[in-house]
């Protein structure tokens, strides 16, 4: 009851009411997870956001990590692809790194697919390589500096995750 008390009082003065599902936003850019990626609670204070993204049937679920330094840092993005790859040893056999450029709302933004054996050591706290993994990634040159998103996991969950990425992507809006 206090709540609908609150909306009528603030739809009578006029006041905004802001959905509980407002755009996430970082480094002012901002964008709105897919309704099957659950929230969860991020796993370092690097990462402002994490996402759980489950796997078709008994497959484990992925991990979306949204990463933001703070203008001028993190490193240039050819970089990050590049350290990407190298958590790879080896990319699959006969597996091309697949990368695009695109503009999103007037957003530049580059994505990442690739698969392997992913090694990311001590640091991300993988617990040795992990076979058959693939990782989904999108860098956003955002209004404040650049943005990372990266999902990590079994690639078929990773790779079945290719459509609610691509729409994920298309939600990236700049921000102030």
């Amino acid at each position: 009851m206090k709540i609908i008390s609150v909306l009528v009082l603030a739809m009578v003065l006029g006041v905004p009411v802001v959905s509980a599902e407002a755009p996430r936003v970082a480094g002012g850019v901002g964008f709105e997870a897919p309704a099957a990626w659950a929230e969860t609670q991020p796993k370092s204070q690097m990462r402002l956001f994490q996402f759980e993204v489950s796997g078709a049937g008994d497959e484990a679920p992925a991990e979306l990590a949204v990463f933001y330094f703070g203008a001028g840092q993190g490193g240039e993005a050819e970089a990050n692809i590049e350290r990407w790859k190298g958590q790879f040893n080896p990319l699959r056999e006969g597996f091309s790194p697949e990368i695009s450029r695109s503009e999103v709302n007037g957003l530049k933004v580059i994505t990442v697919y690739l698969e392997g054996t992913y090694d990311s050591g001590v640091m991300m706290g993988a617990g040795g390589p992990q076979t058959d993994y693939a990782v989904l990634g999108a860098i956003v040159e955002g209004p404040k500096g650049p943005v990372f998103f990266k999902m990590i996991g079994p690639q078929a969950t990773v790779s079945g995750a290719k459509p609610d990425f691509r729409e994920f992507v298309g939600s990236f809006q700049p921000q102030s």
